[in-house]
């Protein structure tokens, strides 16, 4: 029903209560469409390290897909 507001926290306590590399990949998407883009390339870099452990490439390259197109519209800020 697209409901980000309900779905997001349901994703995050299904991850936390059983990690997989599905439920990851759902928290990372859901982080996206919300617009939180930090928060999301985090965990489409954590799937990706995942999935290379695991060895699923496909699940590997829609990570790395997301993680690549989320890279640009992350805020960096370097401090000295």
């Amino acid at each position: 029903a697209r409901d980000l507001g309900r779905a997001c926290p349901l994703f995050e306590k299904s991850f936390t209560l059983e990690p997989a590399l599905g439920a990851l990949l759902n928290v990372a998407s859901c982080l996206e469409q919300q617009g939180r883009f930090a928060s999301a390339w985090i965990r489409f870099n954590e799937a990706v390290s995942w999935a290379q452990r695991t060895k699923e490439q496909k699940r590997e390259a829609f990570a790395l897909e997301r993680s690549a197109a989320l890279k640009a519209r992350v805020s960096w800020l370097a401090l000295s």
